[in-house]
């Protein structure tokens, strides 16, 4: 009877029991996974599903998102000033207007340079020249409208970003690289003025693009080619330090089909991309340096070594390794003394930075194993390695330099941009590894020192965060130390096998580092936004109703204070020329533009003495708080051509009050202010005469009309609180204390530098 089992009453009830449960388990879960007719149509139609976002809808709403984003922060509001806090160099005072001042000749009188300035062929083969003339065709002159040539460079670039990445790798790669690059404030703010870098960036981003496409489809190189030498030779010559980069990909490309069909190597790629770059540097030679090699040869030595010396990095090796460690920052003090070293630009994007890093380390890993090495390379990602060395030798050609401002550190933000979403992704997803597979000792030759250098840049930041000092050769000796046991423990992880548990924690960790560079950059965007300032913008308007339609204005800063007038203007730098002892008899100039104290006047006081002592004080300007006075040259000058200059209703003003004439510079004050109802010099003039004469009611009312026209102008709020304090001190009434407090916040919002109205206002307010 073995197989007629007998079961008693009890066996039949227990086993009914546990098919009853596991049925009612069963069908409990079948009903919650079972998704109802509403959640059925919400899934499918719904914005915030997730088969919205893989849809094609989805995407593309993604990505116009992302890049709508970044074009709408690089072409807002443009006429408003740089950041007070975006470098320590005048650049951002003198240098954009250069760029786009030829082309705004051309606009205005028919001529590239009617003053016959010798750098003519230097900035005239500028790609801003001839863009900024087709833009200035159309729109019209004016700063907005130069800066709209940037600001639309930098927005194409970001779309021929994303297109490059998107076809070399993949669109989730390309859409969070773009994010960071469209985000990137520091890139932001440089992109939204004619600084040659940025247009520098768009034809390389260009290139990259096109070398991408040329890599499928050969001929396109030539493009690609042309677009590289386009980037140094008509926008940036310190790009150069691009070009080994396309040409070793091309190299290790052509390798690679070798080793993989064991044909011959094909150079065609190769012979493509360097056709294109002679096709634009052969007529660049022959026709623009050629003919002015000596001026142009001349101004590209001045600017480099000329003015700050020959790179001390190459003084000695401790030289070479403080310049690389603190890239570059140990030419602005002694290595002796106590200093919270490291760059503006890693210490303001620092999570970028150390993904960059980490990823670096990551491709070490990934291409350094023993009998590989070079197979490993040829068959990795060419767009990788693009980036890769961009960093790299980006960094390797910026340090040495005596004079590195923040605006040449921007051609590094894409590739650490780049890399930073190349690295998220790999954390994300992370490749099969092998456990036998062991890295050479190139591995530690190339990731010891990146380490070193990640841990020399953490321990900057956070030096800089607590304001502490310590000393350069401390700091390298302890990240070496740590960039050991890093680099080790970086060894060990990869070399484990990825675990699917941890798919979660590392979804939430990318989305937290994430969320700290849009805080990073959306921090610095807000400071920014809740503080704008006009001072280029109205100056230059102010200068043209001030000085006389003929004025012909010169200096470092002339170039920012007539992009919005219809002044005459000739470029000229006394501290980083050449000293021409016939520059005021070549050229018409009847007024300078020039720092108050600083290099540049000392040097014009030293060169043109007679000129400069005789000069007279028309104008105080304020430029992103920065005093830039403007001085009548044309009684000095010794120019027979400047003499025939008819002076301003304003400059006749100043002359009487000059003379001791209050009250006829009054009434002639007061006819040039009904020609031009908003004009702030004008009213700050009126303002300090009747304030000098104790009329403070009246001081009150004309610092209001000034300030009503800039109210941007710290300036006139600081003053206006004064003249409020002396009614409180008059008349007693407790509502002009209060109003001169209110006054001198605004001032200090504007110019939170100004420690002596600091101190005054906390004496006020008694805290």
């Amino acid at each position: 009877m073995l197989g007629n089992p007998t079961y008693s009453y009890l066996d039949f009830r227990e086993k009914g029991i546990y098919y009853f449960i596991m049925r009612s388990r069963k069908s409990k879960q079948e009903k919650n996974n079972t998704p109802s007719k509403k959640s059925v149509h919400w899934q499918k139609r719904g914005i915030f599903s997730k088969s919205f976002w893989n849809s094609p809808a989805g995407y593309i709403l993604l990505i116009v998102t992302v890049i709508g984003l970044g074009i709408f922060m690089r072409l807002a509001f443009l006429s408003v000033d740089p950041p007070l806090n975006l470098s320590w160099s005048q650049d951002v005072n003198t240098d954009p207007g250069q760029y786009t001042s030829f082309a705004r000749s051309k606009v205005l009188w028919g001529e590239w340079d009617p003053s016959g300035n010798p750098l003519l062929v230097v900035w005239l083969n500028s790609a801003y020249t001839l863009i900024s003339f087709l833009f200035f065709k159309l729109l019209g002159v004016g700063r907005w409208q130069a800066n709209l040539v940037a600001g639309g460079l930098s927005s194409l670039t970001l779309i021929f970003f994303y297109l490059a990445i998107k076809r070399g790798l993949n669109r989730k790669t390309a859409l969070l690289a773009t994010f960071f690059l469209g985000i990137n404030y520091i890139l932001v703010m440089y992109s939204r003025n004619t600084f040659t870098e940025v247009s520098a960036i768009f034809f390389i981003v260009f290139g990259i693009y096109l070398f991408v496409l040329g890599l499928k489809r050969g001929w396109v190189l030539i493009f690609s080619g042309a677009c590289f030498a386009a980037s140094i030779l008509f926008c940036k010559m310190l790009a150069m330090f691009i070009l080994p980069v396309p040409l070793v990909v091309l190299i290790l490309t052509a390798w690679d089909e070798f080793s993989s069909k064991k044909q011959k190597i094909k150079l065609l790629p190769v012979l493509l991309f360097v056709v294109g770059l002679l096709v634009v540097a052969l007529p660049w030679f022959f026709i623009i340096y050629y003919p002015f090699s000596k001026t142009v040869g001349g101004f590209v030595s001045g600017m480099s070594v000329g003015l700050y010396g020959s790179p001390q990095a190459f003084r000695s090796i401790s030289d070479f390794v403080y310049s690389l460690f603190s890239f570059g920052e140990v030419t602005r003090v002694f290595v002796s003394e106590g200093y919270s070293w490291g760059t503006d630009l890693f210490f303001r994007m620092p999570f970028l930075f150390i993904l960059s890093l980490l990823f670096l380390l990551s491709y070490f890993f990934k291409i350094i194993k023993v009998k590989n090495i070079f197979k490993n390379l040829v068959s990795c990602s060419k767009l990788e390695l693009f980036f890769g060395l961009w960093l790299i030798v980006g960094i390797l050609a910026l340090m040495p330099w005596n004079y590195r401002p923040l605006r040449y550190q921007i051609l590094l933000i894409p590739p650490m941009c780049a890399l930073a979403a190349f690295y998220l992704l790999d954390f994300l997803n992370p490749p099969e590894t092998k456990k036998k597979a062991k890295s050479s000792a190139w591995f530690w030759i190339f990731s010891v020192p990146t380490a070193s250098f990640l841990i020399f840049h953490t321990i900057s930041f956070f030096l800089k965060i607590f304001q502490k000092t310590v000393q350069l050769n401390s700091i390298i000796v302890l990240s070496f130390f740590f960039s050991l046991p890093l680099t080790y423990v970086f060894y060990v992880v990869k070399r484990r096998k990825p675990s699917s548990l941890m798919k979660e924690y590392r979804i939430i960790m990318v989305a937290i580092v994430v969320f700290l560079i849009l805080l990073v950059n959306g921090g610095q965007f807000l400071a920014f936004a809740t503080n704008v300032q006009y001072s280029f913008l109205y100056a230059s308007k102010d200068l043209g109703q001030i000085l006389g339609s003929e004025a012909v204005i010169s200096g470092p800063y002339s170039q920012t204070l007539i992009s919005d007038n219809r002044l005459g203007y000739v470029w000229h730098m006394f501290a980083s020329t050449t000293r021409d002892p016939e520059v005021f008899q070549k050229y018409p100039l009847t007024h300078l533009a020039i720092e108050a104290k600083g290099g540049n006047r000392e040097q014009a006081l030293k060169d043109y003495p007679q000129v400069m002592m005789n000069a007279k004080t028309v104008a105080i300007y304020y430029l992103r708080n920065f005093p830039v006075q403007i001085l009548r040259v044309v009684e000095s000058s010794g120019n027979p051509e400047t003499q025939n200059y008819r002076l301003s209703d304003f400059e006749k003003a100043m002359l009487l009050i000059e003379e001791g004439q209050i009250d006829s510079a009054i009434l002639m004050l007061d006819q040039f202010v009904s020609q031009y109802p908003q004009n702030f010099s004008g009213y700050k003039i009126l303002a300090q005469i009747f304030y000098g004469r104790n009329d403070f009611e009246k001081a009150v009312l004309f610092f209001k009309k000034a300030s009503r026209f800039d109210p941007t102008n710290f300036l006139a709020h600081q003053f206006l609180g004064a003249v409020y304090l002396d009614l409180y001190d008059q008349k007693g009434d407790e509502t002009y204390k209060f109003l001169a407090i209110k006054e001198w916040e605004k001032a200090l919002k504007l110019y939170p530098q100004n420690a002596n109205l600091s101190a005054q206002l906390k004496n006020i307010r008694g805290y």
